[in-house]
């Protein structure tokens, strides 16, 4: 289905126009990625994948002096302030974290809560959770279709089952077909009360979703925070004030007030800070940054 979609888009390309050769399509794999990197007619590289794929990019493009401009995923939270309406905030906030089995980089995967909205807010994203109708993405009831493969599927239910054993609250979900043979994985949700856990470190990039409790705001921005990456951060609540605070202190390229998808803006910087990102962030004026050079040509002859 992935070849289909970029065979889609080359017609696309195709019907308007654009110069020939101007746009093309490599398939393969690792070897096929590195060729490319490394092939003397390639100037520079822009990557989006995982945070370990872009800094062995990096490395590559460094020793051979190629500007790189990565975009290295995220492990992104929301912060849940106590002003917030859980029960209008909570299923749009699970909505955002199992869109697309959670395989978008934006998608949000933690949910830093204060400890005196614990109680409910669990049993609100646990409702809404159970509410995601698992099966084929072409059926218009379906909320979770399959992960991108069974590789991955099988990374996703061992996180899952490595968190219940290192001591986090797994409530629902993580569970594959029985015979284990298809990609699909059901919505977790997760409780972890230790920030160093594996679960809240390392980004699923699958449908599962994390809850941290948080004992005051100042520990919520330290939880929110307290990962190598920082793509997203969203905050809800309803004080302005405090909301800009919060957002003051996000160590995250993207920050989004409310519980919906981020709705990223063609001409707005898209890019993370610290492991999500390197180099021009994606997007209006910095793209044309990172795909031009700047050059300047002095005249010999007199005049302005």
């Amino acid at each position: 289905e992935a070849n289909g979609v970029a065979q889609l888009i080359m017609e696309t390309v195709s019907a308007i126009a654009f110069p020939e050769g101007l746009v093309g399509i490599v398939a393969g794999g690792r070897d096929v990625g590195d060729a490319l990197v490394r092939s003397p007619e390639i100037s520079g590289v822009a990557v989006t994948g995982s945070v370990g794929t872009g800094r062995a990019i990096g490395e590559a493009c460094l020793t051979l002096g190629k500007p790189v401009q990565a975009e290295l995923g995220g492990n992104n939270a929301a912060i849940i302030m106590s002003d917030a309406d859980l029960t209008e905030v909570v299923p749009r906030l699970m909505n955002n974290a199992f869109a697309y089995a959670g395989q978008r980089c934006t998608a949000l995967r933690r949910f830093v809560v204060l400890r005196s909205q614990l109680e409910a807010f669990v049993a609100l994203a646990k409702t809404a959770t159970l509410a995601q109708a698992v099966g084929d993405p072409r059926e218009s009831e379906t909320r979770v279709g399959p992960v991108i493969s069974f590789v991955a599927a099988e990374r996703i239910a061992s996180a899952i089952e490595l968190a219940r054993s290192t001591g986090c609250d797994v409530l629902t979900g993580g569970e594959r077909r029985a015979d284990g043979s298809d990609t699909w994985v059901t919505p977790a949700l997760i409780v972890a009360h230790d920030p160093n856990n594996a679960i809240v470190q390392q980004e699923t990039f699958g449908p599962v979703a994390v809850i941290q409790p948080a004992d005051d705001l100042d520990h919520a921005v330290a939880l929110a925070n307290g990962v190598e990456q920082g793509l997203v951060m969203a905050i809800c609540g309803v004080d302005p004030e405090l909301r800009q605070q919060l957002a003051d202190r996000a160590l995250a390229g993207v920050v989004q007030f409310g519980a919906d998808p981020v709705p990223v803006h063609p001409e707005a910087p898209f890019g993370g800070w610290k492991a999500s990102g390197t180099g021009f962030p994606e997007h209006g004026e910095w793209d044309m940054q990172f795909f031009t050079r700047p050059q300047v040509i002095y005249s010999d002859t007199a005049g302005p």
